[in-house]
């Protein structure tokens, strides 16, 4: 089962680059015969590494290990969340494609290789739930949750990245991101919880705490107002026209990561998960 899975993962994968190839982006020199200047190639994108050595490798490791009850009612409803979800990003990132057009998508619709990354996203995206939030036969085993959290992690910063000089790592990407992991090891706390509350803890808590302290790289200071030149301190507003040197974006990263975590523990705290 986990050969033919993986083999499944990588045929749709290779599909893509001939899909892309045809179109004219499957690398930055046959974009640019085709007067295309400003997009990013099928080989720049990360994601499509990612796929090939991350994702099909982790999906064929869930289903060759792991039953999934695929007909039961939680499990289509997981489908259809899945389809609500895809649908309405890619015509975001459609909108996305106008400006720096990709293999996926440009000239405001989606390419025949991004139509493959559909499929091939709903299909990863599915397992991925099952697993998270449905009864699988054997249960599943903390060190397999905390250990396929591990491998998607990094997958996220893959997913959006492209090996161009050109790539630059824009806000919205950045927040993306944040929102992604942290949604993901939330997920991990709650389905760990019930085998290992303390571990559960851990990680719910080191959640919260990981997110407030990114949005805090990425906001300088959305939690408080300090003008460093006079040392004043009011309430709400960033600091981002203050030009907050580093010793002070230091103390105010570390300061959220603690009040995340103390966020954390107060939520866990009125929901009675804390012993």
């Amino acid at each position: 089962m986990f050969l033919i899975v993986l083999t499944v993962g990588i045929i749709l994968v290779l599909t893509q680059a001939m899909c892309a190839w045809e179109d004219g982006y499957l690398t930055q020199a046959q974009m640019r015969r085709h007067g295309v200047m400003n997009g990013y190639s099928f080989m720049e994108h990360g994601g499509m590494w990612a796929d090939i050595f991350v994702i099909s490798p982790l999906v064929a490791y869930l289903a060759s290990h792991y039953h999934f009850a695929y007909t039961a009612s939680y499990s289509w409803l997981i489908l259809v969340i899945v389809l609500a979800i895809v649908i309405p990003a890619n015509r975001a990132y459609n909108k996305i494609g106008l400006r720096f057009p990709v293999a996926h998508n440009h000239d405001g619709h989606i390419t025949p290789a991004g139509w493959i990354h559909v499929l091939f996203a709903i299909v990863v995206m599915w397992f991925a739930g099952m697993f998270y939030f449905t009864p699988t036969n054997p249960p599943a085993s903390i060190r397999d949750i905390l250990g396929a959290s591990g491998i998607l992690t990094p997958f996220f910063f893959l997913g959006i990245v492209d090996f161009n000089h050109r790539w630059v790592f824009l806000k919205g990407a950045k927040i993306q991101l944040v929102v992604q992991v942290a949604i993901l090891w939330l997920m991990t706390a709650i389905r760990i919880m019930p085998s290992d509350k303390s571990i559960g803890e851990t990680v719910f808590m080191s959640a919260t705490a990981f997110t407030c302290g990114a949005f805090t790289l990425i906001f300088p200071t959305w939690l408080i107002r300090i003008n460093p030149a006079s040392a004043s301190i009011s309430t709400l507003g960033t600091l981002d026209e203050y030009g907050a040197k580093l010793p002070m974006r230091i103390f105010l990263t570390v300061s959220s990561v603690i009040f995340g975590g103390l966020i954390g523990w107060c939520i866990l705290y009125f929901l009675g998960k804390v012993g």
